[in-house]
This record gives structure tokens, sequence and C-alpha cells, in this order.
């Protein structure tokens, strides 16, 4: 990976400037036309599905299936019987199906060719193009990642502090929320805790913990309009549920291991206070609804929940970090795991209060969630907080001001966080970043309808083992971002 440098006596500076590891103009994604795109409708997908199924080597496999369930071996006459049956009821059954068979092929055979988008192909850089743009390119990259042939430390730039991803549908939808629809929640708390159950229980996830919190919101229909629980709880319901069922504006479904953990993360605060509820069921949405269309956005989605977290250590040490460890837990362990984390914070001194009192006057300009601090959810979010006493706001600023002071010298923390996010995070994701990185070195290179910039990532920026962009990748597109700086 790393090469004898012709350039390393330029500084990072003049490294930048002279072979452009920035794009001066956003990327416009040219690179994917490098793709051949085909695009079959649903109704056609059914019907290859269906033909397949149809095909006598499936109808074989799944005649055996039937004859010997549990893959036993009886012997080469075991088998052979077996292989013989197999094949009569596969003979059968194609006979059968026949007609099926015709259909369906007469229907794909007559349906009209999936669209598709064929595009010039690119070409390989000239020998020229190789040395006079890419490998200095290469060289100058590596400088500025690498230094004693290990990522260099960085910093992060505190211009950047303010910085956060687009609004999430959750968010948004928490700050769209009216008080009408407010209204209308509370009049079906009955209703809406019994989807609720039915939802936690196809989850698998009914605990003892969410039965207790669960009688609490079923009671909240017997208390005047004008407390605050019954204000709040019954909307937070309302979207939790749409984020278990899938019924929401996710660019992409979360899987049910993803579901169960939120449910569990939001049962572990059962015997807390209620404003810690609501601020947990803010947090499982949040963190459901993360996903991103864009890399840009992905990264700075991974950006603030590592703030998020260095701003939680600074209030109660290592119990986010338990608090995270029991939410993962399913099994004869959960019990056990959920009862210490609760002993932990129920010794805790500072919580939820503290950290929504910063927020409340510093959440913006720090890149922090916000969000659930507005009207709507403010009756119970900012409840038991100090944001109306002189002493809160001091005590709001002094935490401000060590958040700050901790973020701004973690540098490599985010990077390695970031990296840690990137890695847990599933094919589709990866490969935006992976998509992202590639569309900055195109724009960087400058070598329109050649394969220059996927030279570039395979050289410095991918692990050749997973082909996963590596931590340099993730160190420059922070970089690119202006996130962090040398």
């Amino acid at each position: 990976m790393h090469m004898s440098n012709p350039i390393s006596l330029f500084s990072p500076a003049e490294l930048i400037a002279k072979y452009n590891l920035i794009p001066k103009t956003s990327p416009i994604y040219p690179r994917r036309t490098e793709l051949i795109i085909l695009e079959e409708n649903a109704c056609q997908t059914r019907l290859t599905n269906v033909a397949q199924v149809l095909h006598p080597s499936s109808l074989f496999s799944m005649s055996k299936k039937i004859l010997n369930p549990c893959g036993c071996s009886g012997g080469p006459l075991c088998w052979v019987i077996l292989n013989i049956l197999a094949f009569i009821i596969t003979s059968v059954l194609f006979i059968i199906l026949l007609p099926v068979n015709l259909i369906v092929a007469g229907l794909r055979l007559f349906m009209p060719l999936p669209p598709k988008k064929i595009v010039e192909d690119l070409s390989e850089p000239t020998t020229e193009e190789t040395n006079e743009v890419i490998q200095p390119f290469i060289f100058a990259l590596q400088a500025l990642l690498f230094e004693d042939n290990k990522l260099r430390s960085f910093k992060i730039v505190e211009q950047s502090v303010g910085k956060a991803p687009l609004p999430n549908p959750f968010l948004n939808r928490l700050v769209a929320i009216s008080p009408q629809e407010s209204q209308e929640a509370m009049r079906k708390i009955p209703d809406l805790c019994s989807q609720l159950k039915k939802v936690l229980k196809s989850l698998g996830v009914l605990t003892p913990e969410w039965k207790h919190m669960l009688k609490y919101f079923e009671g909240l229909k017997n208390e005047h309009d004008s407390n605050p629980d019954k204000k709040t709880f019954p909307i937070l319901i309302k979207l939790l549920i749409e984020a278990l069922t899938g019924k929401s504006s996710l660019p992409k479904t979360p899987s049910t291991k993803e579901k169960m953990q939120a449910a569990l993360f939001i049962a572990s605060s059962c015997k807390t206070c209620k404003p810690t509820w609501g601020e947990v069921i803010t947090r499982s949405l949040n963190r459901l609804y993360s996903i991103a269309n864009e890399g840009d956005n992905q990264l700075l989605i991974w950006v603030q929940e590592f703030k998020e977290r260095e701003l939680m250590s600074i209030q109660d040490g290592d119990d986010a970090e338990e608090y995270r460890f029991a939410a993962q837990q399913h099994g004869e362990r959960y019990t056990e795991a959920i009862e210490q984390v609760l002993r932990n914070e129920s010794a805790a001194k500072l919580q939820w209060h503290v950290i929504n009192t910063m927020k409340f006057f510093h959440g913006k300009n720090l890149g922090l969630v916000t969000e659930h601090l507005q009207d709507t959810l403010g009756a119970l979010t900012l409840r038991q907080t100090t944001v109306d006493t002189h002493q809160g706001r001091e005590d709001a600023d002094l935490s401000a001001a060590l958040f700050l002071n901790k973020y701004l010298n973690s540098g490599n923390q985010l990077v390695n966080s970031v990296f840690k996010s990137m890695q847990k995070a599933d094919p589709e994701t990866k490969a935006l970043i992976r998509e992202f990185a590639l569309d900055i070195l195109y724009a960087s290179l400058r070598l329109p309808q050649t394969s220059a910039h996927t030279e570039v990532f395979s050289t410095l920026l991918m692990d050749p083992e997973t082909y996963e962009p590596n931590k340099a990748c993730i160190a420059y597109l922070l970089y690119v971002l202006k996130i962090i700086e040398l």
C-alpha cells in the first residue's frame, strides 16, 4: 500500500492545492454511468420466481426434501430408492403442472422487455494519465493520510461542530406533529396500547418490563387532558407502532433484529422516571430512522451518533455503554443484564435531565439531536429539567464547554467510531459509502470516462480482503467534508 514517495517534501497544504485532493465542486455522480441498469417490475419478478419453482430441478430437490427432511444417509440402497421416488414424484408433478408452466412461459414471452440503460464503458487511463495524474495523486493522498506507515492523527475542525445530518423522517415527523394529531392520539389510548402489545408479542419482546410500561400507558386514559404524559406518550406510541410495523416513511425497512433491539432498549428504562421513558423512546426511534440515501449524510449521521455518545459519557461514565449492551440481550441473560443497568442508573447522579437542559440551550450549535425538545414533546422531555432557572443555564453552559473540549480532542476516536459504524452497517449502506468515495475521487482526478478513480480507491482506500472502504477511506471522506483536519 505504501510506496516510495517522490513528493514527500511538499506540505499537506501544498499537496491539497497542487493535486486537488478535495474537489472544488460537489460531485454530480457521473461515475454511476458505468453501470448497465436492468429494471424488472414486480409482476415480472413474480413470474420469474414461479418459473424457477416449477422447473424440474426445483421440483426434484423439493421432492427429496419431503422424502428425507433430515438429510439422513442410510447407505447406497436408500440413496438409490430416494432418488427413484423423487424422480417419479417430479415427473408426476411436472405433468400435472404443465399447463401452469405453459401459461407462465407465455406471459413471460409476451410481456414487454424490462427497460435498460446502456452506457459507454469507462476506458483504462493512458500511460501519460497514469504517470502525470494518477500516480502523483496517490502519492499526495498517501502523504495526507499516513505518517510513518500509519494512519496519521487528525483533529476536529471547530467550525464543523454545528454540522448535523438532514433530519430523518422521524425527526421531521416530531417537528410536524400538530395539536390536533396529539388530541386524536389521546382519544385512542386503549386502541394504541392494544396495537403496541400485539406488535411486541409478534417480535417476541413482550417482556415484564414492557407489560409494566403498557399498564401505565393504558392508565393514562383516566388522566385529565392537561396531564403532560397523556399529551405526549400516545403520539410516541403511535410513532413506535409505525416504526416496528414498517408503516413509516423509512427509505429502508429496519430488520427484525433492529426492531427487537429498539424495543428491548426502551424496555430497559421501565423503572426510571417518565421523562427518561420519553427520551429512550425518541432515541430508539431516531436510531431506527437514521438511514440515509446519500453518503455524505450517512457519514454525518454517524458523526452525530458519536457526539451523542460522548455527551452521555460526560454525564454518567460507562453507563451508556452498559445500556447499549443490555439493549442487545435477548434470552436467559436479558433480565439479569437489565437489572444491573437499572441498578447502575438508580445510583447515577446525572441523567437525561441534565443532558436535555444543555441541549435546550446549546444543542443546535453543537450539532446534536434537539427535535424531541420542541413544543409537542417538551412537556415530557423537558420536565424535571432546570431550563427555567439561572442555575440551569449556568450548568448547561458548563456541560456544553466540557462536551466541546472533549469532542474537539477526539479526532482519532471519531474516525474509529465512524469506521466501526460503517463495518457494522448493512451491505447497502457500505455500498453507499463506497460510491460516495468513488464520486469524490472521480471529481478530484478530473479524468472523465476513465477508471482512474477506481485505481486510486483500490490502491489506498479499500480493504483488500473485503473490498469495503477501509479506515483511511473514512478519514479521507471526513477530511473532504471538513469534519477533521491535520
